[in-house]
């Protein structure tokens, strides 16, 4: 078993130390204080983590790999994750925040939205400009809510590996 697995707050790189890092990077921004365009971005970047560290410990990658640049999230395998790890987080909220350009259909039967967060992030950061930014706008507060819901699943993930890698040496 890969020693990121090990619930292991001190260990540079680990799952845990990462994970943990989130919560603090949303401090150090200060977020409650950003605007919700602000705050959408910061939210997709933490959810982009949590969700690869949840593919990564479901699968037992080592964290190297999870986080590695050429490794893709897939909203499959973070449902499939999500669900292996017992997360209390819906899986349209998921579709609503990871859903890839060819998973828009997904969300058609979800109320009010057409976009998924993955999206916006995307066509904001590969075409910057005012339509994009108000995209973002629009769609913010529906967002950030589905966002922060999944980044409240943190403790759960650290919670997980505590008892399922606390015996790694």
């Amino acid at each position: 078993m890969d020693p990121s697995l090990k619930p292991d707050p001190n260990r540079k790189g680990s799952y845990y130390r990462r994970i943990e890092d989130i919560g603090r990077a949303l401090n150090k921004l200060d977020i409650d204080r950003l605007s919700p365009v602000m705050q959408f971005l910061a939210y997709y970047f933490g959810c982009e983590k949590l969700a690869r560290g949840v593919v990564g410990i479901h699968l037992r990658w080592s964290a190297t790999k999870a986080y590695a640049h050429g490794t893709r999230i897939r909203l499959k395998e973070i449902e499939a994750a999500s669900r292996a790890l017992s997360l209390t987080i819906g899986m349209d909220d998921l579709a609503c925040t990871f859903a890839d350009f060819n998973e828009q259909s997904l969300l058609h039967s979800i109320a009010n939205v057409d976009r998924s967060a993955r999206l916006l992030r995307n066509n904001l950061g590969h075409d910057f400009g005012p339509t994009n930014v108000a995209h973002i706008v629009e769609r913010a507060s529906f967002h950030n809510r589905r966002m922060q819901a999944f980044l409240g699943c943190g403790a759960q993930v650290l919670a997980y590996q505590r008892a399922q890698f606390s015996t790694i040496p």
